[in-house]
């Protein structure tokens, strides 16, 4: 804290001194704010949070995360020195952005802070926008800037006094959803954030030529508020021409590790809609899947998978929907912007379980609850998103209450239990509930990696009994969720299991697993 506030004195000292020797205010100024981001740059690795490395061997920042976790404990940088955390490092770093800016850069470019839904330009000023808009309440962006916020405003606030202002930065209409700004309601903070979104893309398209463009980035899993992104999008006059997912994600960023973020954003590409025409959902479907089918194709070759792929096919289904004014059934209900992704989703789903099955129609004859287990777990591993399992689900033609112990939701995630896991909460999960009843194959399979340690007999009884130990679909869908799974604990096993296929014994007609013969 003394070396913060010792060096935030110099900075804003050596104004001064610029000043006295250059005569250039412009020149001055921009010298102090460089040295105003080194300090915050060496804050960032000299707090209390900052921690030890274990990939490099040195401090970790403060901001490995968008947040301020608890850490157990922190390691301690010299902001004296030459190495990471010290003042000296900082300007080194800030010195080779400006080189590499100034060689990339051949003219100037203006930078303003101004209100997303009040923008101080005439319509039709820009040729074109490009937006990165917050995700719900995915990240508290003006929270977090406090942490910097206080250190600028004590070495630079006197220079850009329009930007510092207040104490810590405002926050009432900083378009996040946080229920702490709305007494602890989470709806109206929703509903807060979705009406906000809706004035900004409004705004966006007051300020954009006729035949301007303008490109969103978005990365959220959840369908939900892809729904509401569209949805703003389509009420404020855009028509989304194409998209395509982009790789900006560290693999070795800690969100990353162990979960189902996402490892690209997709760039949505918009116009203005020219058209007011009204269209059947027919004809809208028809283009769509034209439209779709090549941009999957591509997508799939350029090794895009899991969450991204499902998500980046959202916007080659929106060229076709998006162009339209309204899309109405037969009927003259109007198809909302959910509906209509529900359909992308199937068209997705049935792409992918093709591509997993090969283009033979195997995937057909699997049944839904294993579909969803097979696309779950590619998509987003064993956790995802409540509302896009249900939907997910429901593609596959089955709902999430129908899946038993293969599913656990608790609010807004949804887990794919484990063998081992179902176990324990319900040991008969596998078997029969009746003579003829059918198992799904994804419960057939966890059941048959819990015989592995008994031997082949006990599998092939098994097998046997459930109607799967001749059944090639059975192996087919096995091969299928072990390359899903690779190395997890459950891959292995399936792939150990995939090794007794060729010699499984025949059932004896000893007394099987329900009673009777097996």
């Amino acid at each position: 804290a003394l070396a913060l506030v010792t060096f935030a004195k110099w900075v804003r000292e050596a104004h001064a001194e610029i000043l006295k020797a250059t005569g250039d205010e412009s020149y001055t100024k921009a010298v102090i704010t460089y040295l105003a981001l080194s300090l915050d740059k060496v804050a960032d690795f000299n707090s209390g949070l900052t921690r030890w490395g274990n990939d490099d061997e040195g401090i970790t920042n403060t901001f490995s995360r968008q947040a301020l976790p608890m850490v157990w404990d922190f390691a301690e940088a010299n902001p004296l020195g030459t190495v990471t955390g010290s003042y000296r490092w900082s300007i080194d770093f800030v010195i080779r952005v400006i080189a590499h800016a100034a060689g990339a850069c051949t003219r100037s470019a203006q930078v303003s802070r101004f209100s997303a839904t009040r923008l101080p330009f005439d319509d039709a000023y820009f040729d074109a926008i490009v937006t990165d808009p917050p995700y719900y309440d995915a990240v508290p962006y003006a929270d977090l800037s406090d942490f910097f916020y206080v250190w600028l405003r004590r070495t630079v606030g006197h220079l850009y006094p329009e930007h510092f202002r207040t104490p810590l930065t405002p926050k009432a209409q900083e378009i996040v959803q946080n229920p702490v700004r709305h007494d602890g309601d989470n709806e109206r903070a929703k509903a807060f954030f979705e009406n906000m979104m809706q004035q900004a893309f409004a705004e966006m398209h007051r300020v954009l030529r006729p035949e301007g463009r303008a490109t969103i980035v978005f990365a959220h899993k959840s369908t939900e508020a892809w729904e509401t992104l569209i949805s703003a999008l389509i009420n404020a006059g855009f028509v989304v021409e194409a998209s395509w997912p982009i790789h900006t994600e560290m693999k070795t960023r800690l969100r990353a590790r162990a979960s189902a973020a996402l490892a690209s954003s997709t760039f949505l590409a918009c116009k203005k809609r020219t058209s007011t025409n009204t269209a059947y959902l027919n004809r809208v479907l028809d283009e769509m899947e034209k439209a779709i089918e090549p941009k999957l194709e591509e997508f799939w070759s350029s090794g895009i998978s899991g969450a991204d792929f499902f998500m980046s096919a959202i916007g080659p289904g929106l060229e076709a929907y998006s162009k339209y004014q309204t899309v109405k059934r037969m009927s003259g209900e109007v198809v909302g912007v959910g509906e209509f992704l529900d359909e992308v989703r199937k068209i997705v789903l049935r792409f992918v379980l093709k591509r997993i099955f090969g283009n033979g129609g195997r995937e057909a004859s699997v049944d839904g609850p294993t579909q969803f287990a097979l696309a779950a777990l590619w998509s987003y591993g064993y956790e995802l998103p409540s509302d896009e399992a249900r939907k997910l689900a429901q593609g596959t033609g089955v709902e999430l209450a129908e899946l038993g112990s293969l599913v656990r939701v608790k609010g807004e995630k949804t887990r794919i239990l484990k063998a081992r896991e179902r176990e324990k909460l319900d040991p008969d999960f596998g078997l029969p509930a009746h003579a003829g009843a059918v198992v799904p194959i994804a419960d057939a399979l966890q059941r048959s990696t819990l015989l592995l340690n008994r031997g082949r007999e006990a599998i092939a009884e098994y097998l046997q009994a459930v109607g799967y130990l001749k059944s090639e679909t059975f192996w087919l869908a096995a091969q299928a969720i072990a390359e899903v799974l690779g190395g997890e604990d459950e891959g292995r096993a399936l792939h150990e299991l995939l090794t007794f296929r060729d010699n499984l014994p025949e059932p004896k007609g000893q007394p099987g697993l329900f009673g009777g013969e097996a």
